[in-house]
């Protein structure tokens, strides 16, 4: 949101010139009140200058920024393919357009419009990482990598760009490269808890490490960050369970199946949703075992078997 104020302030002196001073400084007052936090007077006039003024390409750009980033890309993507349409060396529009079609799972579009705004500021670590992910959900994971890495190259201290990285490295099943990634993200925002959780689970998982206590420091940080995390509460039982440390193991797997019973945002459950809760009841199973709950472990056991059962016949989804 900042950052489509500051653009809104930047074209002050460009368009007072050559637009009419009503529409001028009704579009200001509106910046200026989102500036300080009142969206919804500076979105009324917005809308309002929209319509008076339809060929005046700021609005459809504030508006559309303010959709994407208010979880309504919906209703932002029409707004910002008008304004690119008409505009096409709009590198900022490119890149909201982008981020938008992103949000509405529309991988064609947002492979468009990012590969537009990297055209236009090549130099650009936003535009390179919007360009990653939307080849990210194209499935071209070659050049969803190679575009992540010049996103970190052109913008080294933006902590959001690594921990996409680190995402995908994790992604890719690459150990080393995500524990980098995670590593230099957690340098730059130490309170980002999805960081934590990809540095732990990729020192949990280095072949032929032991790095069990680093990884129980990364994902405890992770887990007091966001105690509902349940990837970050299944690493650690895990890592709890390698350390023999089974009553910890039980009573954080136990949190971890719980917030992993909650069903996804569409009410189902996904394939990977279910292979996870599986994976937490394989764990448990194991965990009951240890501490002598062989009823507890058994009902586990089976658990793990009918969600694994389950999940062969589930959608797959992102």
């Amino acid at each position: 949101m900042v950052a489509a104020i500051l653009i809104g302030a930047a074209v002050w002196l460009r368009m007072r010139l050559t637009e009419p001073a009503s529409l001028m400084h009704r579009y200001m007052e509106a910046v200026h009140l989102a500036e300080a936090g009142d969206y919804g007077h500076a979105v009324a006039i917005w809308q309002q200058l929209l319509v008076e003024y339809p060929s005046f390409p700021y609005t459809y750009f504030q508006l559309g920024r303010f959709y994407t980033q208010t979880g309504h890309a919906a209703q932002a993507v029409p707004l910002l393919q008008r304004l690119v349409s008409k505009n096409p060396k709009f590198p900022e529009a490119q890149q909201v357009l982008a981020e938008a079609c992103l949000a509405i799972n529309d991988a064609p579009c947002a492979l468009q419009a990012a590969k537009q705004a990297v055209a236009q500021s090549p130099h650009s670590g936003v535009a390179h990482d919007l360009l990653s992910a939307a080849y990210g959900k194209s499935g071209d994971l070659g050049d969803c990598i190679q575009e992540v890495l010049l996103a970190e190259r052109y913008a080294p201290s933006n902590a959001t760009i690594w921990l996409h990285g680190a995402n995908i490295f994790q992604q890719a099943q690459n150990v080393r490269l995500t524990e980098q990634q995670a590593r230099r993200c957690v340098l730059l925002n130490p309170n980002d808890g999805r960081a934590w959780y990809l540095l732990g689970w990729a020192l949990n998982n280095e072949p032929g490490a032991s790095n069990e206590l680093k990884a129980l420091q990364a994902l405890q940080r992770a887990v007091a960050l966001q105690p509902q995390d349940a990837l970050a509460l299944t690493e650690l039982g895990a890592v709890y369970l390698r350390l023999q440390r089974n009553r910890e193991a039980v009573e954080t797997l136990l949190k971890a199946r719980h917030v992993t019973a909650l069903p996804d945002a569409d009410g189902g459950y996904s394939q990977k949703h279910l292979l996870a809760r599986a994976r937490v009841a394989r764990l448990l199973a194991i965990a009951f075992l240890r501490t002598h709950k062989q009823a507890d472990a058994q009902r586990m056991f089976m658990e793990c078997q009918v969600l694994s059962h389950e999940a062969d016949k589930a959608p797959m989804k992102d």
